[in-house]
């Protein structure tokens, strides 16, 4: 984690029903508030141009989609149906949107052109299809489905239609990411690692962070705390993770980044051992920045307990708090600085085209 850390992530930040959508510029170390007001503003995803972002908010009747400017902070709405849509994200080339939505009675993965008048459903299970997300090479998309009865990691190729299974834990498998090179795929699960069924069936059974290759094979875990690690996202260049952790003992879920570069670096050159071996040295660490315009946005105020406050430190005041109190961080994205995004561009003529 020595190196220093480039480019711009997008997160949500709030508590409750409040959740505003949040930029933090690795480079400049300026925190930007983009959204306001009391709604629940959440899941944000930058366009792979880095000029807005695309999130879910319930400022309408029901959870919709909408896309942010990134410029002028103006709002406007994308996907308005009525019903419960989700987890947006731009396609790598910047002319599709995916997303969940139960428009047609189950949660179903959806593609919608930018401006959200030509959607499309996409898978027909009436089970629940969550978690959708891009492959970089726009062919494809990975999401979690629970046709196999307990939530697993799917891939499909959206040209032939054709649908994988790329894995079948014990546990619940969710929000799968791809690398940027799409060799890889981070996951969230509460699979046991070594499940003991006659000792404790439950043991450890709380959210961690995954890793295997794109074909489903060499599942690892890179995390192992007690409280849930969840909302993981790749780093432009691939060599970390970015996630959100609820720590024993935190006043919230807050940011962490891992140094993922030997474990990438074992599942390219070495066996299932060495990377297991690789993650036993990789390293996380919390988020820097002021957190202090993320609490005053949610009101939270350390002299609530103004008795205690004059004898004990901040951080068992905030303790004494709550988590939810001084708020959560959640579900970041992280794209790269403008000049490195330019210099590393794909070529959007080859980038395949969807109805």
């Amino acid at each position: 984690m020595s190196a220093k850390l480039s480019g711009r992530i997008v997160f949500s930040s709030g508590q409750s029903a409040d959740y505003d959508i949040w930029s933090l510029d690795f480079d400049t170390g300026r925190l930007r508030q983009l959204t306001f007001g009391a709604d629940w503003n959440d899941k944000p995803r930058w366009s792979p141009d880095g000029r807005s972002v695309i999130f879910v908010s319930n400022a309408g009747a029901t959870p919709n989609i909408c896309k942010l400017d990134v410029a002028s902070l103006e709002v406007t709405p994308v996907i308005e149906s009525g019903k419960w849509n989700d987890f947006p994200s731009y396609s790598p080339d910047g002319r599709h949107i995916l997303y969940v939505s139960n428009e047609a009675g189950s949660n179903d993965v959806w593609i919608s052109n930018p401006t959200g008048d030509k959607r499309r459903q996409v898978t027909t299970h009436e089970g629940n299809d969550n978690f959708a997300a891009w492959m970089p090479d726009g062919g494809s998309i990975v999401w979690s489905c629970d046709r196999g009865g307990d939530a697993d990691i799917w891939i499909m190729n959206l040209d032939t239609g054709e649908q994988r299974r790329l894995n079948d834990g014990e546990g619940m498998d969710i929000q799968p990411v791809p690398s940027p090179d799409g060799r890889l795929i981070a996951f969230v699960s509460n699979r046991q690692n070594r499940p003991d069924r006659k000792s404790d069936p439950w043991r450890d059974r709380d959210l961690d962070v995954y890793m295997m290759r794109a074909d489903g094979s060499d599942v690892v875990r890179l995390t192992a705390n007690q409280g849930p690690d969840s909302c993981v996202n790749w780093s432009p260049d691939g060599r970390r993770l970015i996630y959100a952790s609820a720590r024993a003992g935190s006043s919230g879920e807050r940011l962490r980044i891992m140094d993922v570069s030997e474990v990438v670096g074992a599942y390219e050159q070495g066996t299932l051992r060495d990377i297991e071996s690789a993650v036993r040295g990789a390293s996380s660490a919390k988020v820097k920045m002021d957190r202090a315009p993320l609490e005053q946005e949610i009101g939270a105020d350390l002299d609530k307990l103004s008795f205690l406050a004059q004898i004990l430190p901040d951080s068992i005041l905030k303790l004494l708090h709550g988590t939810m109190h001084f708020g959560w961080e959640r579900y970041p994205h992280w794209i790269a600085s403008p000049v490195e995004a330019k210099a590393s561009a794909p070529d959007l003529a080859a980038a395949p085209a969807h109805r």
